[in-house]
């Protein structure tokens, strides 16, 4: 027989989702018929008692005793039915073989209740629509399969004849109309559940679309681990669950070294087939805990196990040797919360954090979330929480540090430095905030600040009849990506009515070491404005002759790790010399930073070193106190800067 007919006759087998969904639907439409019979039976009960007190119809002792005990059989089947349907519609623990037998005796005792009462009365006209009646209940209300519909009301029509004929006889017409009645009901009980299977797919189809999207809202697709919204309702509830102490927990953050360079060499198939094997190692070695991925290549997992460093060094050595011919390498951060006070997005975010600290290392794979780290982060996050602020308040002040005439030893120029002075933190070193402002794109808005200050002290050194000093501005590759500083810069200059060539502009030899066509349009617009343009730490590590052949600079400015250990280095002279020669030969200025002592100073101008910067010729200091210091006589100024 094929599929289709199968479904159609109803011969086909239920999952357990279409099972309960036949069973509730039956016993909700039980529930409307037992009150109905109850109603009915409660009635006729109530009738039959007043006629037998009154007398009004002269019945026998027989027909009382007979009619009163069926009426009692059904309302007390109806009465069970009723209460198993409630229950079990409730979320009551039943048995639905149960359930399902007592929809067939409630609906065989119907039946055998309406041919009973039927064939009592059949020979006075009195009550024979009973047994139709009680058919079209059962047949219609309940929903059965087809072949069985067709058996409960052949077999019902049959044996209904069949005892008609011992008490009267029916006529041809009559049996017709019976025969209608018969195909009316079967054809409804068909349609019932054709309408009751349709319904059950629709909804086990929808059923199974909610399960996979709330499948796809808890886990990620590709691992099948579960995502980090997950993992933090699931964190959330271990680190307030009270029977797991604190001290057990920790928060493993675990990063896929160069899996970029692993897409690139074998593709984004065998990428994701790489990131399933993790998962799938992750889940064997903490098969009790929380394991999740984060993003990308970042994994994270809440352990109670004690062995959590052999089972991290286990991880990492599996994955260390699957990289074939590009290194692949696993780098974890590990945070152990406190108090149960700990919120998991902070403990992840911690966790993050100490991975990120070994990430350059090539030797460190573990390090955990401790004291110092803690410092930091707080102060990374209280930086970028209080940049706007402190621009606002003032807090980002500029100290200058004068550039002087290798020859004369005049201050010729003065290079603007940010600073910040908080309120909090007190004076807050430019290695913490700088990197930390870069690192969140955040740079632009200090260095707009600088240009504010900056040309609003050249103004009042303009305004007090003082002949300024150029200084030079150090812009960050950033700052051409995040806003038009060039822009900003002119607004500035307009403002405070400054002349361009009293700002010389320094950008750092890493921002251009990549092409990158804003930056060249932007060093262009600065140069017909009549800025200089200055490469700053040449040298320190990306140096690239490219540099000076494709762009055009007025000053060079050699990075202060050229003078370490100078004196006994004869490579180190002839390379310092080397480039001074080319940069002269280039028309290019040469200015070398970090000039500590006067050996190094009178070196650097034998070999044609035309501008020193260091602490030999002054600290960076508040523009009062250079002011001072040129009052005292300390700086004296080049004539002509």
């Amino acid at each position: 027989m094929s599929q289709k007919w199968r479904k159609w006759l109803g011969f086909q087998s239920y999952d357990e989702y279409q099972k309960e969904y036949y069973i509730r639907t039956n016993l909700q439409s039980g529930i409307y018929l037992c009150i109905i019979v109850s109603v009915l039976e409660i009635w006729m009960l109530y009738n039959v008692f007043k006629n037998m007190i009154t007398h009004e119809i002269s019945r026998t002792t027989r027909w009382y005793v007979s009619h009163i005990s069926s009426y009692c059989v059904l309302l007390f089947m109806a009465l069970i039915m009723l209460w198993y349907a409630i229950s079990y519609l409730r979320g009551k623990k039943l048995s639905r073989r149960v359930g399902n037998f007592l929809i067939c005796t409630f609906s065989l005792i119907c039946v055998l209740f309406g041919m009973y009462i039927s064939r009592m009365d059949f020979s006075k006209g009195e009550q024979v629509l009973s047994f139709l009646t009680m058919m079209i209940f059962v047949g219609c209300l309940f929903a059965w399969r087809p072949w069985i519909s067709l058996l409960i009301n052949g077999i019902s029509f049959l044996a209904f004849y069949y005892i008609m004929a011992d008490v009267g006889n029916i006529s041809y017409a009559l049996k017709i109309n019976y025969f209608i009645i018969f195909i009316s009901i079967f054809s409804v009980s068909i349609n019932t559940y054709e309408q009751r299977r349709m319904n059950v797919e629709i909804d086990e189809s929808l059923e199974a679309s909610n399960i996979r999207l709330r499948e796809l809202a808890l886990k990620d697709e590709l691992t099948g681990l579960y995502n980090m919204n997950y993992f933090y309702q699931e964190a959330d509830k271990t680190i307030a669950d009270e029977s797991i102490s604190i001290p057990d927990m920790i928060f493993l953050f675990f990063d896929v070294v160069n899996f970029k360079a692993y897409n690139e060499q074998y593709g984004f198939i065998k990428g994701n087939e790489f990131l399933k094997h993790i998962a799938e190692l992750l889940n064997d070695t903490f098969p009790n805990d929380i394991v999740s991925r984060f993003s990308d290549d970042h994994f994270m997992v809440l352990s109670t196990h004690p062995d959590v460093e052999a089972k991290v060094s286990d991880i990492i050595e599996k994955i260390s040797n699957d990289g074939e011919d590009v290194y692949i390498g696993i780098k974890v951060g590990a945070y152990k919360p406190v108090d149960r006070d700990c919120n998991s997005k902070i403990a992840c975010d911690h966790a993050r954090y100490a991975c990120s600290q070994n990430r350059q290392a090539y030797n460190e794979t573990y390090k955990i979330y401790d004291d110092k780290m803690r410092r930091t982060y707080h102060l990374k996050q209280y930086i970028i929480n209080n940049i706007d602020n402190a621009v606002k308040e003032g807090y980002l002040r500029v100290y200058y540090q004068p550039i002087v005439d290798a020859n004369t030893r005049e201050v010729c120029e003065l290079e603007a430095l940010l600073r910040w002075i908080d309120p909090k933190y007190g004076f807050l070193s430019p290695g913490d905030f700088i990197p930390t402002l870069e690192e969140f794109r955040q740079i632009h808005k200090a260095d707009m600040a600088v240009i504010d200050i900056v040309c609003r002290d050249i103004r009042e050194v303009l305004d007090s009849g003082l002949r300024p000093i150029p200084v030079s501005l150090n812009f960050s590759r950033l700052d051409f990506e995040l806003t038009n500083i060039t822009n900003y810069l002119t607004e500035q200059e307009n403002k405070y009515d400054i002349p361009s060539e009293y700002i010389h502009i320094e950008i750092t030899e890493s921002a251009i070491i990549e092409d990158f066509a804003e930056l060249k349009s932007a060093m262009n617009s600065l140069r017909t404005a009549s800025h200089e343009i200055w490469l700053d730490d040449f040298g320190s590590g990306y140096s690239s002759l490219n540099i000076l052949k494709d762009y055009k600079f007025d000053v060079l400015k050699i990075d202060m790790k050229f003078l370490e250990h100078i004196e006994n280095s004869e490579a180190g002279h002839t390379i310092l010399k080397s480039i001074i020669d080319m940069a002269n030969a280039l028309s290019i200025v040469t200015l070398t930073e970090g000039v500590e002592n006067d050996s190094h100073a009178i070196f650097l101008r034998d070999i044609g070193c035309k501008y020193l910067q260091g602490y030999l010729f002054g600290k960076p200091a508040p523009i009062e106190d250079f002011k001072e210091a040129v009052k005292s006589g300390k700086y004296h100024l080049k004539k002509t800067a």
